[in-house]
């Protein structure tokens, strides 16, 4: 048993609740294989992995936030060409850090949940940007702002009705 917010969670609740995630988490891998790169809005289609691991780090904290960062970062860097681990370890170490901040200090409300995707998905979407693109001169800083933008905010805006599950799975599974 694991003391939480003084009342004892049974290790089986807190099976059910990963079994759940872990179900959710394939569930948006099919549609981000399948469905969504039909799904295009000025040019880019969204990428919902990164915003529910940045969900789910949100509502559970710092451990669950680094198991499904790096579980959603292995599959997009499965699924996203020329990654080479960057996704892995970027979305573990935000996981961990969204987790450990809304564990320790922050709400882990829906606002909560809605800044830090924003936040997380504009980094991790600048950061790539630099890295394989704009260092070895593959694109320019005009790339950035008709590319990375759109996608920030069509991914994190699409991916909003995922608060809705990662909160249900929560209160479900205490």
């Amino acid at each position: 048993m694991i003391l939480k917010g003084g009342a004892p969670v049974p290790a089986s609740r807190r099976a059910v609740k990963i079994v759940l995630y872990a179900f959710l988490l394939l569930l948006c891998t099919l549609l981000q294989m399948s469905l969504l790169p039909a799904w295009r809005v000025a040019g880019v289609h969204p990428l919902w992995l990164p915003v529910l691991a940045v969900m789910i780090a949100v509502r559970e904290g710092e451990r669950l936030g680094l198991g499904f960062g790096l579980a959603a970062g292995l599959l997009c860097d499965l699924l996203l060409p020329r990654s080479e681990g960057f996704f892995t370890v970027f979305l573990m170490a935000a996981g961990l850090l969204a987790g450990a901040l809304c564990e320790h200090v922050l709400t882990r409300g829906f606002v909560a949940a809605l800044l830090w995707s924003l936040a997380v998905f504009a980094a991790m979407d600048v950061l790539f940007f630099v890295l394989f693109y704009l260092l070895p001169g593959r694109a320019g800083w005009g790339a950035l702002v008709s590319v990375a933008l759109p996608e920030t905010l069509f991914s994190v805006t699409s991916g909003l009705w995922l608060y809705l599950p990662v909160k249900g799975i929560h209160r479900i599974a205490g």
